[in-house]
């Protein structure tokens, strides 16, 4: 699914087995990136994703097509240097390492370690504050991952409150009375949106004429 971060949803693949959505040239998981991302490349678009679809190969491809991709990385995905993955880090060490295209894998130590990877965004450690008021540092690629990846877990959250599907309805009317569902909330999302819009351009308007 490729969602905006505030959970307006542009596409979606439905998965059709073991074996399917893959090519030649690309694995199933990379090829459902490439695939929902047709037409919108060489924009120099920020794509956030976890790390189920991130590797280094998918980061160059996306890269050549004008795309900027950050997200955690598994540890044993093709192509993660040895160094970065097997280096034992203290509570608050980071490390990272560079390709020659500019993609960055990185790992940092919390409370546990997390390994990432941005094609956009550099290790260097900033300045963030969490939920208790608390200061701490984090990598720039993990601050901004934390940041814009919640675009599906707020449509599912908004989807949870009032749902329409029951265990009774038959598997193939769930997925249909769910895609109404999604319809409905990408049309509130949007109603939102322009009522922003209308009321900045009815402000603005009003500071004109007086």
């Amino acid at each position: 699914m490729l969602t905006e971060s505030g959970g307006l949803v542009h596409r979606i693949m439905i998965y059709s087995g073991q074996g399917q959505d893959t090519s030649n040239d690309f694995t199933h998981t990379e090829y459902v990136v490439v695939k929902l991302m047709e037409g919108l490349t060489d924009c120099g678009r920020s794509l956030y994703m976890d790390n189920y679809y991130n590797n280094v190969k998918l980061a160059h491809t996306l890269l050549v097509k004008g795309i900027y991709c950050t997200g955690t990385l598994r540890a044993n995905r093709k192509g993660n240097p040895k160094e970065i993955t097997s280096k034992k880090l203290k509570v608050g060490e980071s490390v990272g390492k560079y390709t020659k295209e500019g993609v960055c894998v990185m790992k940092w130590r919390d409370r546990r370690e997390v390994l990432a990877i941005s094609s956009e965004h550099t290790n260097d450690l900033v300045e963030v504050t969490n939920r208790r008021g608390e200061q701490k540092l984090k990598p720039m690629a993990i601050t901004m991952y934390n940041k814009y990846m919640s675009g599906i877990d707020r449509q599912d959250q908004m989807l949870s409150y009032y749902p329409c599907e029951r265990k009774t309805i038959r598997w193939y009317k769930k997925i249909g009375i769910h895609f109404f569902q999604l319809l409905w909330l990408n049309s509130y999302y949007i109603y939102v949106e322009n009522v922003k819009k209308c009321t900045l351009y009815d402000f603005r308007l009003s500071v004109i004429t007086e």
